[in-house]
């Protein structure tokens, strides 16, 4: 009994080792991203409404991180085009990028270190 009870408390952490794993997303330096939307690369903003609209000069499209599946699908974007995705750090811009891939975009990239840097480099 007590090997039982062993291997079954043992089963859901196996179980979650064999969960797919997210999909890899690659992070890019302020520079890269500035070169890339001079390029005409889409910018995706990942912050909520509201510090969206605290930083309008700021020339990114925003896309919550929560945003439901349908807004994301309306983006339409041709999913064989690189977007980037940023936020104040990059945890948001991470799950975006990652829904993203999910979604098929193939060239999804993260903003490192998030926008301070961007914005310096654009708008300093």
């Amino acid at each position: 009994v007590e090997m039982r009870s062993q291997q079954n408390a043992c089963q859901p952490a196996c179980n979650a080792d064999l969960a797919p794993a997210e999909p890899a997303i690659p992070s890019l330096e302020a520079n890269e991203v500035r070169r890339l939307v001079w390029e005409g690369v889409t910018l995706l903003d990942a912050r909520s409404a509201r510090d969206h609209a605290r930083s309008p000069r700021l020339a990114a499209v925003h896309l919550c991180h929560l945003a439901p599946r349908q807004q994301l699908l309306k983006l339409g974007a041709d999913p064989s085009l690189p977007l980037v995705t940023c936020s104040n750090g990059e945890h948001r811009a991470r799950r975006l990028a990652q829904r993203l891939k999910r979604l098929g975009y193939r060239h999804v990239y993260v903003l490192r270190g998030g926008l301070e840097g961007l914005t310096t480099q654009l708008l300093g």
